[in-house]
C-alpha cells in the first residue's frame, strides 16, 4: 500500500524538520511512501531548512498564509497514496508508525474506516503545571479510546495523528475550509460518521508529541472554539452530547452554572486575564471558560438562542 504522510506547518522549523527526519527513518518500504509538508505562509525559514533534506520521498509545497485546513487540502490534492496519514508538525513518529497504520487498515478490511494513532506527550523537566495537565488529558483520552465499552463519537478522530483512505476522504469532501482552524477535525469526523463510516484506534501506531501549545495559546483559541462549537451544534445537532457545553442543555444545575458564566463572560474574561498574571496555573481553567463562553455569546447572540439548541427547550 502506497502511503502519503501529510504534515501542515507554519513557523515551526525545528519541530517540522524533526518530524520529517523521523518519518524518513521508517522501517516501511522506502518505495511505498511519501512525506508531503505544506508550508502555510512560513516566514521562519522552514522551507529553506526542509530543502536541505535531500530525499526523493519528501515533497514540500507552499501556500499563502490561509490556514491549516487550506494547507491540509492542498497536500491531499498533491498526494499519490492510497492511504493518507495526517500528523501535526509537533509529532515525532516511532520507526514502525507507518507500518502500524497500514496493518490497522488491513485488519479493518473496510475502506470507510479512519484510524486514530496514539501519541505520548514529551514533558520537559521544567514544564509548567499546565503542560502536565495537558499530558494527563491526552492520557485519559487514549485510555478511553482503548476501552472495550467505548462509545464511538466525533472526538475519536484526533486531527494531530490519524490515517484514512484517500478515496474515502475525497468522497466526504476532504476538510471544510470554512472551519479555518478550530474544530476542523471534529467537523470532518461528524461528516464521516454521518455517512456510516467508522473511526478506529491503533495503539501500536505511535508518535511522541513535543507540545508547542502554551496555556496562553489555548486560552487565546477558546473564543474561536466556542464559536465553532455553536456552529457545529446548529449544523449537526446529533453531535451536541460530545460538545463541552452539552450539560448546560440537559441538566438544570449545569444550566444555572453556565448561565452565570455566560452573564459574567464579557467583563470577567478581561478580569481573569489580569488576575492570571498573579496565579497563572490556578486561574487557567477559569480564563478558558470565560473566553469560551464569550465565543458562544458572539456566535449565538443570546442565551435564549443558545439554550434553544436543546430539543427539550
Amino acid at each position: 500500500m502506497f502511503v502519503s504522510v501529510i504534515i501542515p506547518t507554519r513557523n515551526r522549523k525545528e519541530h517540522v524538520t524533526r518530524a520529517v527526519n523521523a518519518l524518513l527513518g521508517q522501517d516501511y518500504n522506502a518505495n511505498a511512501f511519501e512525506v508531503i509538508v505544506c508550508c502555510d505562509g512560513c516566514t521562519d525559514g522552514s522551507e529553506e531548512a526542509l530543502s536541505t533534506i535531500a530525499d526523493r520521498r519528501l515533497n514540500v509545497i507552499s501556500i499563502p498564509a490561509t490556514g491549516q485546513v487550506a494547507a491540509l487540502n492542498a497536500a491531499v490534492r498533491a498526494a499519490k497514496g492510497e492511504l493518507a496519514i495526517f500528523l501535526d508538525d509537533e509529532m515525532e513518529a516511532t520507526p514502525d508508525m507507518i507500518r502500524a497504520h497500514v496493518l490497522a487498515h488491513r485488519d479493518a478490511q473496510d475502506r470507510r474506516t479512519a484510524i486514530t494513532g496514539y501519541a505520548s506527550v514529551a514533558i520537559p523537566a521544567n514544564a509548567p503545571r499546565s503542560m502536565q495537565s495537558l499530558a494527563d488529558d491526552y492520557a485519559r483520552y487514549y485510555e478511553g479510546l482503548g476501552r472495550p465499552d467505548h462509545a464511538s463519537g466525533p472526538p475519536d478522530l484526533n486531527g494531530g495523528h490519524f490515517s484514512v483512505p484517500i478515496a474515502a476522504l475525497r468522497e466526504v469532501g476532504c476538510f471544510n475550509e470554512s472551519y479555518v482552524f478550530q474544530r476542523n477535525d471534529f467537523e470532518l469526523a461528524v461528516r464521516w460518521l454521518e455517512r456510516g463510516y467508522r473511526i478506529g484506534y491503533a495503539k501500536d501506531a505511535r508518535a511522541t508529541m513535543h507540545v508547542c501549545l502554551t496555556a496562553d495559546t489555548l486560552i487565546g483559541r477558546a473564543r474561536a472554539r466556542g464559536r465553532a462549537d455553536f456552529r457545529l451544534a446548529r449544523e449537526h445537532p446529533w453531535c451536541i452530547p460530545w460538545l463541552p457545553f452539552h450539560r448546560a442543555l440537559t441538566n438544570a444545575r449545569s444550566r444555572r452554572r453556565w448561565h452565570l458564566a455566560w452573564i459574567a463572560a464579557p467583563v470577567s474574561a478581561g478580569v481573569f486575564r489580569t488576575l492570571r498574571r498573579l496565579a497563572p496555573d490556578r486561574l487557567q481553567q477559569w480564563c478558558y471558560l470565560m473566553e469560551y463562553c464569550a465565543g458562544l455569546r458572539l456566535a449565538s447572540g443570546s442565551w435564549r438562542n443558545f439554550v434553544g439548541l436543546s430539543p427539550h427547550q
